[in-house]
């Protein structure tokens, strides 16, 4: 049975909810551990190139990780969705050509036939004068 496509969308919606979820509690998590310290702005600039390159290169290295377990994800769901969808196509296309009549089930029939009677040589006068003339008649095929 094919997923229909709602159930897919609910699937993305409810990953996105669970993902605004996350982040809603992150933030929250967030204020309330930064809620008695004073981080107020002074006009100050006091950080070194060495650590503000640090700080740089640790924010893209957790976006590049989100980033990449999203792509996971949507990748993991895609590929179900495509194989179910792959499959299912595959199923009702054999389905049609293997019907008698069509181009697929006439290849096959001929390629069967070829390959049962590959090899098969006439036969000679003498075998077919051996043949029994009657089905209760033993056959005795001359040597």
């Amino acid at each position: 049975m094919p997923k229909s496509p709602r159930k897919t969308i609910a699937q993305v919606l409810l990953l996105g909810c669970f993902a605004v979820s996350i982040l809603a509690i992150g933030i929250g998590l967030g204020a309330w551990i930064s809620r008695g310290i004073n981080l107020t702005w002074r006009g100050e600039y006091n950080i070194g190139y060495a650590d503000f390159i640090g700080i740089i290169l640790s924010s893209i290295g957790v976006l590049l990780t989100i980033v990449t377990i999203f792509l996971a994800v949507f990748g993991v769901i895609g590929w179900v969705s495509i194989s179910e969808r792959l499959r299912d196509n595959t199923y009702s296309f054999l389905g049609e050509q293997l019907s008698e009549g069509k181009s697929l089930y006439n290849l096959i029939r001929k390629e069967v036939r070829d390959a049962v009677y590959e090899g098969v040589a006439p036969v000679e006068e003498s075998a077919i004068s051996a043949q029994p003339k009657t089905p209760e008649e033993p056959f005795e095929p001359t040597a």
